[in-house]
């Protein structure tokens, strides 16, 4: 025997099976041994075949059909058992992929509980100042960030300015270019590592209410009242200061606020780090646009009751003015009543003058 090559041949029936690449040439042949290994249920499948050749004459005897009929029996055994390994390392792969699965589902699950319990929170708040403050608590407890702000957009101003107690300014400066303005007007998460190596940051708009004038790593997400859409392929390369993907304000107008994070440039911001603020978004902005509107009915209730206020003192002047009117006319009258007395008593003496002269 020159040759014994074995050909695997999986498939077999449908589609039909490739055909058999002989280890030596048609024309070399004198002998050939072709032994199926018979494989699966009532040994009716095909998986391989044991080939031998010979350029001799009838070089194969009953016993070589019996020692490649054993070869083939066992060689069927390996492809079961190949076959079976595969099967578990699939079965395994797709066991781990599954837990993977189940667990991102667990953590998005707790992820989104999470967020409806702070969003909730977060509506409690009553005024401008109470919503920062209940975001800078949630966010800080949570993403270990040093520094949370609320940002307010004035567009009709061109201002970005920060609540303090009882609806008032803390700080205001103009809005332009700048990490902040980035924010706003491309409605985008802005992201930098280190504010000194950033070529965007302008300390007197992004740096606003800072405690320090120190060198951070800043974060701005844009609050809009409008829906944010999820943008993945747009706009990944447009800035290194950019992630690729999240949120995607289309109108610039409608960014009402911009929550800033800042961190030290040891522990700085990663883009991932927008997560919880992108999945805070709509109820920040629902706190921020039922705040700002409870915060106008306040204004215009102040500015109605100082309006009412007003119109009551000139009521109450010109009910001044009227009762010293009446109280002219009350002594008018009674001047009028005496000077008809004495007028009376003229006429009575006029009269019995007359007759007496009469």
């Amino acid at each position: 025997m020159d040759t014994c090559t074995c050909a695997l041949l999986f498939g077999f029936g449908s589609p039909p099976p490739p055909p058999i690449s002989w280890a030596l040439p048609e024309q070399q042949q004198q002998s050939l041994l072709v032994v199926p290994c018979l494989h699966g249920p009532e040994h009716r499948t095909v998986r391989a075949v044991l080939q031998l050749a010979s350029r001799a004459p009838d070089a194969f005897a009953p016993t070589d059909l019996h020692v490649a009929s054993a070869l083939s029996a066992a060689l069927a055994a390996a492809v079961t058992v190949t076959s079976v390994q595969v099967r578990i390392r699939s079965s395994r792969a797709a066991l781990v992929a599954a837990r993977d699965a189940q667990d991102a589902l667990r953590s998005r699950l707790a992820t989104q509980s999470l967020v409806l319990a702070r969003g909730a929170s977060l509506m409690a708040a009553s005024t401008l100042h109470d919503v920062q403050a209940t975001l800078r608590r949630l966010l800080r407890r949570a993403l270990r960030v040093e520094h949370v702000s609320l940002l307010l957009v004035d567009h009709g101003r061109g201002t970005v300015w920060t609540p303090a107690p009882g609806d008032g300014l803390a700080a205001r400066a103009a809005l332009g270019d700048g990490l902040v303005g980035d924010a706003v007007f491309t409605g985008r998460v802005v992201v930098a590592a280190n504010t000194d190596a950033a070529s965007r940051f302008r300390s007197k708009l992004d740096a606003v209410d800072l405690p320090l004038p120190l060198a951070v790593s800043m974060m701005c997400v844009p609050i809009s009242h409008v829906y944010a859409l999820r943008d993945a392929a747009a706009g990944a390369a447009e800035s290194p200061t950019r992630p690729a993907g999240g949120l995607r304000i289309r109108d610039p107008q409608s960014v009402d606020a911009v929550v800033r994070l800042t961190n030290p440039t040891t522990r700085p911001l990663k883009p991932s780090d927008s997560a919880l603020p992108e999945a805070l978004h709509d109820a920040i902005a629902a706190a921020v646009k039922a705040a700002g509107r409870l915060r106008d009915a306040a204004v215009s209730g102040q500015s109605e009751a100082a309006e009412l206020q007003g119109r009551l003192a000139r009521s109450t002047a010109n009910a001044t003015v009227l009762q010293t009117k009446v109280k002219e006319a009350k002594n008018k009258a009674a001047l009028h009543e005496r000077r008809a007395a004495d007028l009376r008593v003229e006429y009575v003496w006029c009269v019995c003058v007359c007759r007496a002269l009469v």
